[in-house]
């Protein structure tokens, strides 16, 4: 029953935020509905396979050997998860990106051979956690370590240091990646949303490809990033859900408890928050071309992780998504000024080889 201010016109690719029909919005008021333009915008009758379509061709590009990195951003519950993993009757962009490149694998061959390498890591609480390492699942995770020495073999290998990383050879491997990651990943339940993420998650994928006539050898890698969202601290979206019958039932201990789980995700939104603003301030000192020493990359354990896929040499694509209800215009509008100073960023991408390799035949498209 909450109308939706905020529109998706077919007829062009903008968002179109509309007056806020009562006053209790903090909006301005105007006679204008403010407008976005981007590259492209889905409605809510958009299926996987049409978002989809827009990063297809960079399963091709990072197979070739460039860099590559799909974020998924917006406020909580307004759909990211949904977009990048989604569920298994609508397969989101991660499964259908890999998928996608285990079928060019098996085209190209006997001409080229490729080895695709993933590692898939979360940002909790400003801790770097591998969510693929072997042991006991009840057990704590495996916390990481980025050092500088580490940095830069990331950004030589795209993996952490330490993390778990597994070769793919098919659809098979792809869904074992993809439920055991969504099984140790940090969730709680909110007000807004019933599965609520935590954690920033980052599914990495390096791929070495060798051109078995002329031996030159290729490293593509791909960052496929669900950020956590956005909250507003103290109010209904970090409030357990059903909490206040909770505790009318259970007395003074389960008060406590009740009390202990708000104040964890009061902590855990200061925690997103911070880090999703640090990510704001690499976005706006690349939109001014700062120069890469001055840009703000350690302000927050995720912008460190993403650097490499940050700093200008990478394909870029953000899904921005939104909430276009009422109740939500202010998020909405937050996430869409945001996306529009991402949009303004240019990077230029460069296809990375091993030094002494003749220049492959093919190129990204």
């Amino acid at each position: 029953g909450d109308g939706d201010v905020v529109l998706l016109p077919e007829e062009s690719a903008e968002a179109r935020l509309t007056q806020p029909l009562h006053s209790q919005s903090s909006l301005p008021s105007t006679s204008q509905p403010k407008r976005w333009e981007f590259d492209r915008v889905y409605d809510g009758s958009a299926t996987q396979e049409e978002v989809f379509a827009e990063v297809r061709p960079l399963a091709m590009a990072v197979l070739d050997g460039f860099s590559a990195c799909v974020l998924a951003y917006g406020a909580t519950g307004s759909g990211k998860t949904h977009t990048m993993m989604g569920s298994v009757n609508s397969r989101g962009v991660n499964y259908r990106v890999l998928t996608e490149m285990m079928a060019i694998v098996a085209a190209r061959k006997p001409a080229f051979s490729h080895h695709v390498r993933v590692s898939l890591v979360e940002v909790y609480n400003e801790q770097l956690m591998d969510l693929l390492a072997e042991g006991d699942p009840s057990a704590p995770k495996k916390a990481l370590q980025l050092t500088h020495v580490g940095a830069e073999e990331l950004h030589s290998t795209c993996h952490v240091p330490g993390a778990f990383t597994t070769i793919v050879h098919g659809v098979e491997d792809i869904i074992d990646v993809m439920t055991v990651g969504d099984c140790y990943r940090t969730f709680a339940a909110t007000q807004l949303n019933a599965r609520s993420s935590r954690s920033h998650t980052v599914l990495s994928v390096s791929v070495e490809g060798t051109d078995t006539t002329s031996g030159a050898i290729t490293l593509g890698r791909l960052h496929l990033v669900d950020l956590a969202g956005s909250e507003l601290i103290g109010t209904p979206p970090v409030a357990p859900a059903g909490g206040a019958e909770f505790l009318g039932r259970h007395g003074d201990r389960h008060a406590q408890i009740g009390a202990e789980r708000h104040a964890l995700l009061a902590e855990e939104a200061r925690h997103i928050n911070r880090s999703l603003q640090a990510l704001a301030d690499v976005m706006g000192a690349l939109l001014k071309e700062t120069s890469p020493e001055r840009t703000p990359y350690d302000r927050s354990m995720l912008t460190r992780l993403l650097r490499s896929s940050l700093s200008g040499e990478s394909k870029v694509c953000m899904f921005t998504c939104i909430d276009p209800s009422r109740r939500r215009a202010c998020e909405a509008e937050t996430v869409l000024q945001f996306a529009t100073q991402v949009k303004e960023v240019k990077t230029r991408a460069k296809q990375k080889r091993l030094p002494g390799t003749e220049p492959q035949n093919f190129s990204a498209k």
